[in-house]
This record gives C-alpha cells, sequence and structure tokens, in this order.
C-alpha cells in the first residue's frame, strides 16, 4: 500500500513540476504571412501567447514582428501549449479602454486563407484563425477565444484581435473538461487510498 501511494504522489509531483514536452513551431511556421489589403505585409505572428509547462502564461512580441497585420491595428496572435494538458479556450481580459474584440470585419482570415466556419469567428470577419471562435464577450473588452479541436500538448494555432492583446490584457487559460475530470478521478482515488489506510 505505501509502494503504491508513494508511487502516485511521485507522478503527481511530476505532473505538477511539468514533463518535458518540446516547444511549439517557430513564428515563421506559427502565423500566416500575407499582405493584407493596405499592402503591409505581416512578419508571421504579431505577437505570441505561450501556455508553459508549469501552467504559466508567457505574452511575447517576437524580434522584428510588425506591430499589425491591417496596416492600422489589428493584429494576429499565435499560441502556443508546452503544458501537459489540451487548451480548449483562453479568456482574455482587456485593460480600461481596452477595444480587443470590437470586430470590424477585417480578421486575419481573408488574409491568410484559412477561416473557421463557426458563426462566432468574430462578426463573420474571419478573426478566429483556423479553428477558433469567440464566445461570453463582454462589451469590447472581455471574453473567451474557443478552440475546436483543442491545442493539444505541443501544439499551436493562431487567431486575430483588433488590438495588441500582450500589452494590457490577462490571459486565463482553459483546459479540456476531460483533463479536469482525470484531474479529479485521481484526487478521488488519493482521498479513498488514504480512508483505507486509516481504517
Amino acid at each position: 500500500m505505501r509502494k503504491l501511494l508513494f508511487t502516485g504522489v511521485a507522478a503527481a509531483a511530476l505532473i505538477a513540476g511539468g514533463l518535458a514536452i518540446p516547444a511549439g513551431p517557430a513564428n515563421a511556421a506559427l502565423c500566416p504571412a500575407t499582405p493584407s489589403n493596405t499592402g503591409n505585409t505581416p512578419t508571421n505572428c504579431n505577437e505570441i501567447i505561450t501556455i508553459n509547462a508549469n501552467g504559466s502564461i508567457t505574452t511575447t512580441i517576437p524580434a522584428g514582428a510588425s506591430t499589425n497585420y491591417d496596416g492600422v491595428e489589428d493584429n494576429v496572435i499565435g499560441v502556443v501549449n508546452n503544458s501537459s494538458g489540451t487548451i480548449s479556450s483562453l479568456h482574455l481580459i482587456g485593460g480600461l479602454g481596452s477595444n480587443i474584440f470590437g470586430f470590424d470585419g477585417d480578421g486575419i482570415c481573408p488574409y491568410s486563407g484559412a477561416c473557421t466556419t463557426n458563426a462566432n469567428d468574430g462578426a463573420s470577419g474571419g478573426y478566429g484563425g483556423p479553428v477558433g471562435f469567440f464566445s461570453n464577450l463582454v462589451g469590447t473588452s472581455t471574453g473567451d477565444v474557443n478552440f475546436a479541436p483543442g491545442i493539444a500538448p505541443g501544439g499551436s494555432t493562431y487567431f486575430s484581435l483588433e488590438e495588441p492583446a500582450s500589452l494590457n490584457t490577462t490571459v486565463v487559460p482553459t483546459p479540456e473538461p476531460a483533463t479536469v475530470a482525470l484531474l479529479g478521478a485521481g484526487l478521488v482515488g488519493f482521498g479513498l487510498l488514504r480512508r483505507r489506510r486509516k481504517n
């Protein structure tokens, strides 16, 4: 029994510490580099959100990236999942006066040629990228970008917003329901083992 309990605790510690998962693709392979209607050619991702192995989030603006893809303000955002769980959505909370969800119909999809078919991909303007769509929008500053299918460990995708997300936005990842269920089952198992041990 002690050996079984030790094995479970060691496995939980390994997961909590983060598994060695290869980094996502380089910026050049992550976001499209397609001329926009203004003649501005974006340098792939305008910014990248990375979910790290330990669950923390890093938001970066790649060296040499253009500030937008439309010549005005729109940003294409790459998402790299280096965690051990599948990410089904990101909750974005913009700062005061943020207009990240103020969709005006010029999302990245018409420029990249890879659009979602979901009606909620941003006022049908193609902001969702290949697999993304939006929900739970509150004004133009808060909402969720959902991924169907979710972003698997080591995977990546991109979507677009009306402004940079990295400068004033809080990002909260949402794991797949199956990941949450698995964690819950593990905790119940530990509880049962502890109860059995007491008896």
